[in-house]
């Protein structure tokens, strides 16, 4: 499996018609204010929009992930986990995760992985 697309926005909504709406995408950076009174550790709205392509050599289809988040050489992790329902094969599929208060403990770097899973066993990373 190889993400195509790795998007980073304030909000991501599942519309009726099967689309998705992402509001307030980011570019390279995450400014969280303009000023120089930022005050850590804090937290805000995030979400994640990725898609992944599966590839013919991918044996088995995932039916669970984690995004795991780590900041800086800090330990301290923050670890989304869910349930996919991919029953048909597909080529592309869409993973949202929105985070209601993403934790953010300095102004380094925050770093993610991804990984899927089938019956509990982890098939990619």
């Amino acid at each position: 499996m190889i993400i195509t697309d790795f998007l980073v926005c304030d909000d991501v909504r599942h519309e009726i018609n099967g689309k998705m709406a992402l509001a307030g995408i980011y570019n390279e950076f995450v400014i969280l204010n303009e000023k120089n009174d930022v005050k850590f550790p804090m937290s805000f709205r995030l979400g994640i929009y990725a898609r992944i392509k599966i590839q013919d050599s991918d044996k088995m289809l995932p039916d669970a992930f984690d995004f795991e988040f780590s900041q800086g050489g800090n330990r301290e992790v923050v670890v989304k986990k869910g349930k996919m329902d991919i029953n048909v094969r597909t080529n592309l599929f869409a993973l949202t995760i929105l985070f209601g208060n993403f934790p953010i403990k300095s102004d380094e770097r925050v770093q993610f992985k991804i990984r899927f899973y089938k019956s509990d066993v982890q098939i990619c990373e």
